[in-house]
């Protein structure tokens, strides 16, 4: 699901007037697979602590890390943390190029013009056996008519 626009930038305003902490679960939505670097950019909203995975690995390993601001993980001290994949030198490498690479703006830009194309084509099946189409980028929901199955 999509958010509707302004939805974020409300939560935003909510978190900061109640001092809480936003936390963006970017694993599916992030690292330029809406077209933006992180799907909450299309909002020009930041929140305090961005989760990501997924596409962070390069397809290549498992990488997740949490990122945030000093303010935020300046609480957290060796030892009262966890980690699946901590300490482990080729992910950190696979990581770090992956970032790199988003730094040029071209997989985002990239994101941004297959998503067109992709949306057009699903868009053009809905009456078809699909009912809607909602896209952002290349990240794409299609409900499918349960009649036509």
């Amino acid at each position: 699901m999509i958010p509707p626009e302004g939805y974020l930038r409300e939560v935003r305003a909510l978190c900061s007037e109640h001092d809480v902490l936003m936390v963006a679960d970017e694993i599916q939505s992030g690292l330029a697979r809406s077209g933006r670097t992180f799907a909450c950019d299309h909002e020009g909203v930041v929140p305090d602590i961005y989760v990501l995975g997924k596409a962070l690995g390069g397809g290549l390993y498992p990488v997740s890390v949490i990122a945030a601001d000093a303010d935020v993980l300046g609480v957290v001290e060796p030892g009262t943390h966890g980690s699946t994949f901590g300490g482990n030198p080729l992910p950190a490498a696979i990581g770090h190029e992956v970032v790199q690479m988003l730094a040029t703006g071209e997989f985002q830009e990239r994101a941004r013009v297959l998503g067109d194309r992709l949306k057009q084509g699903l868009d053009s099946l809905v009456g078809s056996g699909v009912l809607a189409v909602r896209a952002r980028g290349l990240w794409a929901g299609v409900d499918i008519d349960p009649v036509s199955i």
